[in-house]
Parts: C-alpha cells; sequence; structure tokens
C-alpha cells in the first residue's frame, strides 16, 4: 500500500501547483486548536479501506478505498453580488485539478484509480473540505514474513471495474 501513497503524494505534489501542501491524512483537519497545523488549500491522503483476498500463497489481492481530502480556506469575500464570485470558483477550481490528475491514474502494484464517492462539508474558520473517494485493485505478496507489492501476472482485468467483484 506504501506504493499507492507515494505515487499520489508524487503526483499531486507535481501536477497541482495550486496546492500549498500534500500529505498524509493523520488528523490534521480534526485538531481542537484555534489554527490548523496545515496550510491550505492542500490535500490529505488516506488509504482508508482494503478488502483482502488470498489468491494465491504468498499472493493477496484487494479492492482498496484511496480517500483524498481537498481543504480551502472559504474566508475571503466569495458572494456573487459583491463580484467577489471568482474567489470561490477558483478554490473549488483546486477540487477539479485534483481529480483530473488522480481519476484513472495506475502504477506498478495498483489498478486504475476511479472515483466512487465525493462528500463536501465545512470545518470551523471557514474550511470547506471535498472528500474524493476512489477505488482500486493491488496485489501484495509476502515472502519469509516481508510484505511487499507485487505486481500480478493479467493487470489487465483489472482495469475493468466492472470485473473487481469477480476475479478480486
Amino acid at each position: 500500500m506504501d506504493e499507492i501513497f507515494l505515487a499520489l503524494l508524487q503526483k499531486i505534489a507535481d501536477e497541482v501547483q495550486e496546492l500549498r501542501e500534500v500529505d498524509m491524512d493523520w488528523g490534521q483537519l480534526e485538531t481542537q486548536e484555534e489554527t490548523y497545523p496545515i496550510d491550505f488549500p492542500c490535500c490529505l491522503i488516506d488509504i482508508s479501506n482494503v478488502a483482502w483476498e488470498q489468491t494465491g500463497v504468498p499472493f493477496q489481492t484487494g479492492l482498496a478505498t484511496v480517500k483524498l481530502k481537498i481543504a480551502v480556506n472559504m474566508l475571503d469575500d466569495t458572494h456573487f453580488s459583491g463580484g467577489k464570485f471568482q474567489n470561490a470558483v477558483n478554490r473549488l477550481a483546486v477540487v477539479k485539478s485534483v481529480h483530473n490528475t488522480v481519476n484513472l491514474f495506475r502504477d506498478e502494484g495498483f489498478s486504475k484509480l476511479v472515483r466512487s464517492n465525493t462528500r463536501r462539508y465545512n470545518m470551523p474558520g471557514g474550511i470547506k473540505v471535498t472528500e474524493l473517494e476512489y477505488e482500486t485493485a493491488i496485489s501484495e505478496i509476502s515472502n519469509s514474513g516481508v510484505v511487499g507489492s507485487g505486481v500480478w501476472n493479467d493487470q489487465s482485468k483489472w482495469d475493468d471495474k466492472s470485473s473487481w467483484k469477480d476475479s478480486a
């Protein structure tokens, strides 16, 4: 799973220049402090769930849920009547940039990321969060107790999301 995180971290940081920070989600937005320990706009990455299946010894495949939290500061004037609506449009465009960067992205050890859910909510201090969830098929092999990602022989079958339930 490290490969997914590292590949996404690098790709998002390289391609979405509007972001001030790209990091692992370790709870930065759940602070009780008056300020957040992160700069905005930011993208926080979490591999929140993996449903594993044993497909051979020592080989496992899984369907992973990758969650990206894109948080932007909305405190600037954004109302339409004041002519400042472009501020809101620019901030929300960051979400589209992140999605366009990662949607259908694949790398060694995981299949194409396919968006499965979007959720928006507000946080204290004028922070707007958009959570984008993606699903991807992954594989891992274990050799003498050491777990690492590997590539399955027929990776093409993982590109078709409809086959995941039958093949994963």
